[in-house]
């Protein structure tokens, strides 16, 4: 039926050729973010850091594939910088901190920052959102920082924390607690 709705089998939404991966600009940016993310990556950052690779996963977790994502993401391109993209109003988050069952394969990369964010006094929504962000930052530094010597480059891990209503972005260091508004 769905199909149908969208104008019946075999409908193709190519309009003309492909262009040639070649002639592409390679990546300077990988991005990690939400699946749910209700605005393009690409739009959030902007020109801030050129051409991006966008990875997603839920709340913008760094899972064992999006690890592998990211390893094969920087060993095929240029980027020399990773953005862990969180956003305000994360439907998973906002659904795991209310109480509600997590997801049992997420429970494990939920808790730690969850913990931290219990910690925070009178945390909310928004702390969870900025928590989980600068934990699967400070992972995929770690794991940028592995990948130092075959990638032959640094790759400096930033989080980024967007913010649908107000549209706007704070960048940060991933080990650094400063907020830069965007």
């Amino acid at each position: 039926q769905l199909l149908r709705q969208l104008g019946g089998d075999g409908v193709s939404f190519r309009t003309g050729p492909l262009p040639d991966p070649s002639e592409a600009a390679s990546p300077r940016a990988v991005a990690l973010c939400c699946s749910d993310m209700r605005e393009l990556p690409e739009r959030i950052l902007g020109s801030a850091f050129g051409p991006i690779s966008t990875l997603q996963s839920a709340g913008a977790l760094l899972t064992p594939t999006m690890e592998a994502s990211i390893r094969y993401a920087l060993a095929t391109t240029d980027a020399r910088v990773l953005v862990v993209l969180g956003h305000l109003r994360c439907r998973l988050l906002e659904h795991c901190w209310a109480g509600r069952p997590r997801p049992f394969v997420l429970e494990d990369l939920l808790e730690p920052a969850f913990q931290e964010a219990r910690r925070i006094p009178g945390g909310n929504l928004d702390d969870v959102v900025e928590v989980t962000a600068r934990y699967n930052a400070r992972r995929a530094r770690d794991l940028a920082q592995s990948l130092r010597s075959s990638l032959g480059r640094d790759v400096a891990v930033v989080v980024a924390i967007y913010d649908d209503v107000e549209h706007r972005v704070t960048l940060s260091a991933a080990d650094d607690g400063s907020r830069v508004p965007q």
